[in-house]
């Protein structure tokens, strides 16, 4: 079981996405406190809010108000997300976004998988990482789950 996390935020407008990332979450890691924003900006004012330091960032890619990319750019210039790590998250397997979301300090980009076991296999490989030794891969290929 995975009790180190605690804090896990997820920025995602898609109300289905957040439905089926929760479920694939409590199955995973019961114990957790997910904080969701329907938007980057969102997002931002909750991180600046925070009582607790998040343990790891989820944010979709596209997003009215804010996007995930703006929202990302915000959080590491502010140093809002406290060391933890920021997953960017979309259906589209866009090359140039991943590269962006890399450039501006993603830790991965993730392909929203349809299959349900499959996004709990995602989730439960990113929250498993021992983010103290992580070091970011080369190779945008290998950027990209």
């Amino acid at each position: 079981m995975l009790t180190h996390l605690k804090n896990i935020y997820l920025a995602d407008d898609d109300i289905d996405d957040v439905l089926f990332f929760r479920e694939a979450l409590q199955t995973i890691a019961p114990h957790c406190n997910l904080t969701i924003a329907s938007n980057g900006q969102e997002l931002v004012g909750k991180l600046e809010n925070a009582t607790d330091n998040p343990d790891i960032i989820f944010i979709d890619v596209n997003m009215p108000v804010m996007n995930g990319l703006e929202a990302l750019k915000t959080i590491k210039e502010n140093k809002l997300d406290k060391a933890a790590p920021l997953i960017t998250y979309s259906t589209s397997n866009n090359l140039e976004m991943a590269s962006l979301a890399k450039a501006y300090g993603a830790n991965f980009y993730v392909v929203k998988p349809a299959d349900f076991n499959l996004l709990k296999e995602k989730i439960n490989k990113l929250l498993s990482y021992n983010w103290k030794e992580w070091k970011m891969p080369d190779e945008l290929k290998r950027y990209i789950l």
